[in-house]
């Protein structure tokens, strides 16, 4: 009973651990298809990866095909993202997120607007231009006090301004796991907030009644 009674709180964390997965999904735009390039296929590479959707017309700038500027480098690899005709960059969640950091090179400041599931403005990051021999590429971060972020838009802009559009970014990531950074194959399920909980008590309670049971033979 007792060496029975030992394997109890590890049951119970191996459950949890499958339930919820490591944490911090990151899109490198590294290894893309050809397709996906400027000087290639220029094709949107929009809805490419799981559990963010780029938008509305990006497409990636890689050093492979010579489509890379030197001035507008990469954090890590050698491709970045960038929107050739539309001067913003907008990502759209599948579920809800609490933040969002990325890196960028920009003539200009860069601006980054989070908005709820209603389409609410949330909050509003701002970072330097970093466009200098001395400086190559900088992180920006945006978030919110509770998990509300469903997408977020980038720019180098502002309304009374004419649009600039000079800007890349790399390396984008955010906190939740079901952004994986890999090709979009089919919708993933995500259990329901609450389930992985409703789960492990239950499992608990019937490993307890099993013990009880014995206990009383």
């Amino acid at each position: 009973m007792k060496s029975l009674s030992c394997f109890l709180p590890l049951t119970i964390l191996l459950v949890c651990l499958s339930f919820f997965p490591a944490r911090a999904g990151l899109i490198t735009f590294e290894n893309m298809p050809e397709d996906f390039w400027l000087y290639a296929g220029n094709q949107n590479s929009s809805t490419y990866w799981e559990g963010v959707s780029f938008g509305p017309e990006v497409t990636i700038l890689s050093s492979s095909n010579n489509g890379l500027n030197p001035l507008y480098p990469a954090h890590s690899g050698d491709a970045v993202l960038c929107s050739m005709d539309i001067p913003y960059i907008d990502a759209t969640f599948e579920f809800d997120v609490d933040a969002v950091s990325f890196w960028y090179t920009s003539k200009n400041p860069l601006f980054v607007d989070a908005f709820d599931e209603a389409g609410n403005l949330l909050s509003t990051s701002v970072g330097s231009g970093n466009f200098t021999a001395d400086e190559n590429s900088s992180q920006l971060t945006i978030n919110s006090p509770e998990v509300n972020i469903r997408s977020i838009r980038i720019y180098d802009y502002v309304e009374t301004e004419e649009s600039l559009h000079d800007f890349v970014i790399d390396d984008f990531e955010v906190a939740q796991s079901f952004v994986s950074g890999k090709p979009r194959l089919m919708p993933k399920p995500v259990p329901e907030p609450g389930s992985g909980a409703l789960f492990i008590i239950g499992f608990s309670g019937l490993i307890g009644l099993a013990l009880k049971k014995r206990t009383i033979r």
